[in-house]
């Protein structure tokens, strides 16, 4: 069984959700790491504690939230996480796929301006999963869109389709588990699939295509 991990990062509270490809299975963990430290010595923390997680999960897939906006010294502070956040995870080899805060509000709820406190309402009202956090419903969601790539991904295959998926079903991200697409989170899963970052060894970098030659006649 593969696993997927959703980063929600932030200095005050960083969202971990990790949960199984598939859908049918519980969640697998869930944790809002918080740091009384600062500077530097926050940053290191925090890191180690999701090298911690990654290391014991090893996930096939991280969707890691991209940067959202902020002012002044919070966002010198928030580029900071997120770059060590992604150089250790680009020396893990991680498969990274980054989500704008945008997408997974929409993801969650439709709206891609509603408000952060409901998709915690959402993620209950859709998933039945409960959270006392914002940052770990968003961890969640992520975790979530990352689940749903790997579900196209396996539906475009071979295997898939000698199982009766059909090209929609596969473009939409959904099996025989009974879990479908909303028409808005297809939307989001087909702006996401195929920009995904690689944290080495070369995956999932594209071909670029080559010119046809003009046949002689």
């Amino acid at each position: 069984m593969a696993a997927i991990m959703g980063i929600d990062a932030s200095l005050d509270g960083t969202g971990i959700a990790v949960i199984p490809d598939d859908p049918r299975k519980q969640l697998i963990l869930n944790q809002r790491i918080e740091s009384k430290k600062s500077g530097v010595s926050r940053l290191l923390e925090i890191e180690k504690e999701i090298e911690d997680i990654f290391d014991t999960i090893k996930p096939k897939i991280v969707c890691l939230e991209g940067y959202a906006f902020a002012k002044g010294y919070q966002a010198h502070q928030m580029g900071e996480l997120g770059g060590v956040l992604r150089r250790m995870l680009y020396l893990k080899g991680a498969r990274v796929i980054e989500v704008g805060p945008s997408q997974v509000k929409k993801f969650a709820t439709g709206k891609g301006n509603t408000k952060k406190e409901m998709i915690i309402l959402n993620v209950y009202k859709r998933w039945s999963q409960e959270f006392a956090t914002n940052d770990e419903a968003d961890a969640f969601v992520l975790a979530k869109i990352g689940q749903v790539i790997i579900a196209a991904e396996a539906g475009s295959g071979d295997e898939n389709k000698k199982k009766g998926t059909t090209g929609d079903e596969a473009k939409n991200g959904e099996k025989d588990n009974g879990e479908k697409l909303t028409a808005f989170q297809a939307e989001v899963i087909e702006a996401l699939m195929g920009k995904r970052t690689d944290g080495g060894g070369g995956r999932g970098k594209r071909k670029k295509a080559g010119k046809k030659k003009k046949e002689k006649i």
